[in-house]
């Protein structure tokens, strides 16, 4: 094609031989048509292109603030439509004692121009004030994955995450729960151990003191009866012969009526002998099991504050602690001399209460023999 458009201008410019009809000639042109249509084509490129990628696309995102290893807020945005938002405000946190609270949820509604953000909140006032004091607007920017959103002087910073590292954050939330709970559970553990190891020996100071004491009865028991007996005797010898010579009744009962009188005593005398074999059987059952649940729970406690030093507020104040408590004896805050006085004094306390048991069992079959006689001669003279 380009040859033969040669040949021709040369046969025009030497008058050999005539062009053929010029086309360009033929067909008008307009140039004002041409660049509109060029302009036009340009611009629906530019359009298609925006559209293609150049232009923001709407938001939907999770953004999260864990800064705060007890607490977790995430905050979940929707655009729709374009510049509108809507979402939700989780805010999930623990307790003192290392549980989770329930998560405070609120809606959220807002608007986001270019880079700003205005946003509200929905909900209690009670659990706003937790996050974001009383105030329910907030305003902020969005730079990247970043989402800054303040009140007043109060700031938070949020950056987005997938739903995959959201669940992440909750587990170490749960995480930091477990360690919070051990810390505590130690020191109450501290504490209660504490506590019980010295209640623990007041009571076997109490014990030993009165065991002492049941010792030391055993003659008194024995005496209380022998005088009885005596009395009882004496009245009986008095009443026969005055009975027999059949001197009124009112002149000689003063001593029959001390002996009926007396049985209330003699019975409950014998009753408290059989109780105190009770309750030293059962006091005895009772430090037995607490001297043994506190040489268990000494070095449980130890295994316990050793795991949570490492999770504590103040780990050096923690690691001295333990080294104090690893310091102690074996059996921790009990005092193993009060054991082993206790231990030693158990068998003679049995013993001592053995004798007073047989002592009354004798001394009440006796007594009751001769009142029974007195009550006779009474009787009979009446």
């Amino acid at each position: 094609m380009l040859l033969r458009l040669g040949e021709s201008r040369r046969s025009l410019h030497h008058g050999r031989r005539e062009e053929p009809h010029d086309l360009r000639r033929s067909i008008p042109v307009n140039r004002r048509t041409t660049l509109g249509c060029i302009v036009a084509g340009v611009t629906a490129c530019l359009i298609l292109t925006a559209s293609s990628g150049c232009a923001r696309s709407m938001l939907t995102a999770i953004f999260v603030n864990h800064d705060n290893p007890s607490e977790v807020d995430m905050l979940h945005l929707v655009e729709s439509p374009p510049g509108h938002l809507n979402g939700s405000l989780v805010v999930s946190s623990l307790n003192a004692d290392g549980s989770r609270k329930k998560d405070a949820v609120y809606d959220v509604t807002g608007t986001i121009t270019g880079s700003n953000v205005s946003l509200q909140l929905e909900g209690g006032l009670v659990g706003l004030a937790e996050f974001f004091g009383a105030s329910t607007n907030l305003v902020g920017s969005l730079s990247g994955r970043t989402l800054t959103l303040s009140a007043g002087n109060q700031m938070e910073v949020l950056r987005e995450i997938s739903e995959k590292q959201y669940g992440e954050a909750l587990a170490s939330l749960d995480e930091t729960g477990h360690h919070v709970a051990m810390v505590k559970q130690a020191n109450s553990a501290v504490q209660e151990v504490e506590s019980n190891d010295r209640q623990l020996n007041a009571d076997l100071e109490k014990y030993i003191a009165w065991g002492q004491q049941r010792v030391n009865h055993v003659s008194n028991v024995h005496q209380w009866y022998a005088d009885r007996i005596t009395r009882y005797t004496k009245c009986l010898q008095t009443i026969r012969p005055l009975a027999a010579q059949r001197i009124p009744s009112w002149r000689w009962q003063d001593c029959v009526l001390s002996v009926q009188n007396d049985e209330y005593d003699r019975d409950q005398e014998t009753q408290s002998i059989r109780d105190l074999q009770g309750q030293n059987h059962d006091a005895i059952a009772g430090l037995d099991a607490r001297i043994n649940a506190a040489q268990h729970q000494f070095p449980k406690m130890l295994d316990g504050v050793k795991s949570a030093c490492p999770y504590a507020k103040d780990v050096d104040a923690c690691e001295k602690e333990l080294q104090k408590l690893n310091s102690l004896p074996s059996n921790g805050f009990l005092d193993s001399h009060l054991i082993t006085s206790y231990r030693s004094i158990v068998p003679q306390v049995n013993a001592a209460i053995s004798a007073d048991m047989q002592t009354a069992a004798s001394g009440q079959s006796s007594l009751s023999s001769i009142a029974q006689q007195v009550e006779k001669v009474y009787l009979s003279a009446r």
